[in-house]
């Protein structure tokens, strides 16, 4: 591509070019609006990025940065010490559907023979996922958790980690009563959590797992992010009851502390969670606020599913069912 043609398109959008670069290059650093923006009106025009080919195709979300660009690092830097050609694509949400299924329009054009992949599964994507699975893709999914035939899951047990962070807190704050979190229902990884979480509070005390009250948020309220943690905070003040302890069932730092400020919840002395770690990405520290994360291992996790590439690189043949590698997560506590 010219590199006017970058300047031309930021003019009509009126935003700068670097950030219509990063976003063509499916590059991080770009917010999921802008990014959308940005690849529908390169599709119109017929502006692509460059689409080489490549033994293996790698789609990661960017946000939270902190935890997503520790997996892009690991990727980067493991995939370097080999002789495999790899290409990345970023986007920016979780459950960004629509720009997944772009960028894989491209792993097709790259003749990838593997897909790493970090996505919340639409049927839209699991479908487009079958068709490629049957023209010899091997996907292999990297720590968000879901159901794909013939695929690879890398990542952590997230009932068994609901559990873990379960058991903890029963060990040390059994007389308070914890107030859930969840950020979207429907998502396999945050069920998975509260049922292990719930499942150890029943073995602790039966009546006292009842007791434990779930606030939603639907994937409508997440649509305008500057607005959930005052959403979430009007939830907490209708609640009758005080509580001074909150269970974050999916990955965040800046949300829950800033329902903390936004309702003035000065009250909550315990805060824990899940992969919560320091601005530096440092797997042994827990964010300062919170009390206790329990922490997947990224680094494992990178490892294992480079490996499972390699293996399908040297000898392609697809699995008959879906092999799930479990890498064990670890709790970090403030307290310990």
């Amino acid at each position: 591509m010219k590199s006017d043609t970058y300047q031309d398109l930021a003019k009509t959008l009126g935003i700068d070019r670097s950030t219509v670069s990063r976003a063509v290059r499916h590059c991080p650093g770009v917010d999921s609006k802008t990014r959308k923006l940005v690849l529908e009106e390169a599709f119109r025009s017929g502006i692509h990025g460059p689409v080489n080919r490549c033994s293996v195709y790698c789609i990661l979300p960017d946000t939270p940065t902190y935890f997503w660009q520790s997996y892009y690092r690991e990727l980067k830097e493991a995939f370097g010490q080999t002789d495999i050609s790899v290409r990345y694509s970023i986007y920016s949400k979780i459950y960004d559907s629509e720009t997944v299924l772009l960028y894989l329009d491209y792993v097709k054009r790259s003749e990838a023979k593997v897909l790493i992949i970090s996505a919340v599964l639409s049927p839209e994507i699991t479908k487009k996922l079958e068709v490629m699975q049957n023209e010899g893709l091997y996907v292999i999914l990297l720590s968000e958790y879901g159901i794909l035939p013939r695929s690879a899951y890398v990542g952590s047990n997230s009932y068994q980690d609901g559990e873990q962070i379960g058991w903890w807190f029963c060990q040390r704050y059994s007389q308070q009563t914890p107030l859930i979190l969840n950020n979207i229902s429907g998502n396999a990884n945050v069920a998975q959590r509260i049922s292990g979480f719930l499942h150890s509070l029943e073995q602790f005390s039966s009546i006292y797992a009842q007791r434990v009250p779930v606030i939603r948020l639907t994937v409508n309220d997440f649509r305008n992010s500057k607005t959930i943690p005052a959403k979430y905070a009007a939830m907490i003040a209708s609640i009758k009851e005080e509580y001074s302890c909150i269970y974050i069932p999916f990955g965040s730092i800046y949300l829950p502390l800033s329902i903390i400020k936004t309702n003035k919840l000065m009250r909550v002395s315990v805060l824990f969670g899940h992969d919560c770690f320091t601005k530096a990405g440092m797997y042994e520290s827990v964010y300062q606020g919170y009390t206790a994360s329990c922490n997947q291992d990224i680094a494992r996790q990178v490892k294992t599913a480079i490996d499972l590439a390699v293996l399908y690189l040297k000898d392609p043949v697809l699995p008959d069912r879906q092999l799930f590698h479990f890498i064990s997560s670890k709790i970090y506590s403030t307290l310990e």
